[in-house]
């Protein structure tokens, strides 16, 4: 992992109205480089600094930010930040191929963030017992398959838990049902 571009970012901090500062990391080998790029995307938003003053080329705050230096990493540029969610995803991905590979008839759920998709792919919803019931295949397919497979994940499911939280919720649902007598 080599380092190829320093990063460099404005200091919201420093400025009276900070939200209208943009986000953009600035790249360049020094400052000056990078102060150069900065300034010729704000030059001309008049923005002003905490104090009321005008922001110009040499009072204009910059400071370092590492997070978004760029590497030369299997010859693509990436940021540590990128670097990290790619290794995340493949250490992720190798432990659901396991779980493909050593669970080939298994039931799983689906989980995007704190949610369970339900039946048919359809909805989501954050009790398990209300949770689809997917084979280990399709779960893995879907979780690779989505656009937002960072915050997916697919988990086995331990089949007596399961069974014992639908046959509670079918329990729970005999003791609300209201029977009518039919009168001939």
């Amino acid at each position: 992992m080599e380092l190829k571009e320093k990063a460099w970012v404005l200091n919201k901090q420093n400025f009276g109205e900070p939200w209208f500062v943009p986000d953009d990391a600035f790249y360049g080998e020094t400052k000056g480089k990078a102060k150069k790029q900065a300034w010729d995307s704000i030059k001309d938003d008049g923005l002003k600094n905490f104090l009321g003053d005008e922001i110009t080329y040499l009072n204009m705050p910059l400071v370092r930010c590492k997070e978004y230096d760029k590497y030369l990493v299997n010859g693509e540029l990436k940021t540590l930040i990128r670097i990290e969610e790619d290794n995340r995803r493949e250490e992720r991905d190798e432990r659901l191929e396991q779980l493909l590979i050593s669970n080939p008839d298994a039931k799983a759920y689906i989980r995007k963030g704190g949610y369970y998709y339900c039946s048919g792919f359809c909805g989501y919803t954050e009790r398990q017992a209300d949770a689809g019931v997917y084979t280990i295949q399709e779960a893995v397919r879907e979780v690779k398959g989505c656009s937002l497979r960072d915050h997916m994940d697919a988990i086995l499911i331990d089949v007596e838990q399961h069974n014992k939280l639908i046959l509670d919720k079918i329990k729970s649902l005999q003791s609300r049902l209201i029977t009518t007598a039919i009168v001939d």
